[in-house]
């Protein structure tokens, strides 16, 4: 005998029900520990991001890397207020309230993923010193990619997922519906990041010659940071915004939640981590060249004494 339509319908819609709540609770588990993992690496960089950092001059260097090391902090807070709502029992939140959680958190999002191409775009344009038409393809390939970015986002998480965002009494959470259209928003960063992989690749192999001439100057360990660090970066980037992308089209919504959080702590720490390595090869290189400028000051001063000796000795 089998079950009438109203009731295998009912049995569907609460497995349905189990199953996303089973999936927002191991997102939610991931949320923490990768809130945890944030929490250790900031500890562990405190020394360095105080001296290499906050005692030096740049504020705007200061604002970048402000922004994009608690963007996940600043994420996972909404994000989990958007999980955990209901301050008292028996209240509930406004739709208007849990389209404010979806819009906050993508807003973090973007602005963080913007923030970290930047940091990379604004270090390799430096070095692109003399390369005028590279520097402005550079510059014009990230701008493009961000407004694109912003454009999809706006277009797609504000507008369309704010619409669809709101608050279900049987879950007790703000929920929304998905589209399967968000997939390009990793895509497009990935045009830039290539662009800025690219360019690099061109400057290490247009230096490759000089490369014997300046083994042993501090430019070197700065080029070999701004070389190696950036394409572990790149194909960590590559990696996983491919995968946000696949899960978005393919798999089921519980794991792009896990997934997203995942991204939003990696490449968080990954990015502060390769920002103080750079900065601590810049402070090492200041030190080297001070050093061989008091030792060259040095050497003048004694050159200069023991002329005038010789001399009268010689007249003697």
């Amino acid at each position: 005998m089998t079950d009438s339509p109203p009731v295998a319908a009912a049995a569907e819609a609460a497995a349905a029900l189990a199953s996303v709540r089973i999936g927002i609770q191991a997102s939610q588990y991931t949320l923490v520990a990768g809130f945890v993992i944030w929490l250790y690496d900031i500890f562990l960089t405190f020394d360095r991001e105080v001296g290499l950092l906050w005692c030096r001059g740049g504020k705007l260097i200061k604002a970048a890397y402000l922004i994009h090391s608690t963007r996940f902090a600043m994420g996972a807070l909404q994000q989990r207020g958007a999980y955990n709502t209901r301050v008292k029992k028996g209240k509930r939140l406004s739709d208007n309230r849990c389209t404010a959680d979806v819009v906050i958190l993508n807003l973090c999002l973007t602005t963080g993923t913007i923030v970290a191409t930047a940091i990379f775009t604004f270090r390799l344009y430096i070095v692109l010193l003399g390369r005028r038409v590279l520097r402005l393809f550079l510059v014009g390939a990230v701008v493009a990619s961000d407004l694109a970015l912003v454009a999809l986002v706006s277009n797609l998480l504000v507008v369309t997922s704010a619409r669809t965002m709101s608050y279900s009494d049987e879950m007790d959470m703000c929920v929304s519906k998905v589209s399967p259209n968000l997939g390009p928003m990793y895509v497009i960063t990935i045009f830039s990041e290539s662009v800025i992989a690219f360019a690099t690749l061109y400057h290490a192999v247009s230096l490759r010659h000089h490369r014997v001439v300046l083994r042993d100057s501090p430019t070197i360990a700065i080029l070999n940071v701004l070389y190696k660090g950036g394409f572990w970066y790149y194909l960590y980037a590559l990696c996983m915004q491919l995968a946000l992308a696949l899960v978005y089209w393919t798999a089921p919504k519980p794991l792009l939640l896990i997934l997203c959080f995942l991204e939003y702590a990696l490449k968080s720490t990954v990015t502060s981590r390769w920002f103080l390595e750079f900065r601590q090869a810049l402070a090492n290189s200041e030190a080297q060249t001070n050093d061989e400028s008091i030792a060259d000051k040095a050497e003048r001063r004694a050159s200069i004494n023991v002329v005038p000796i010789e001399r009268e000795t010689y007249e003697m």
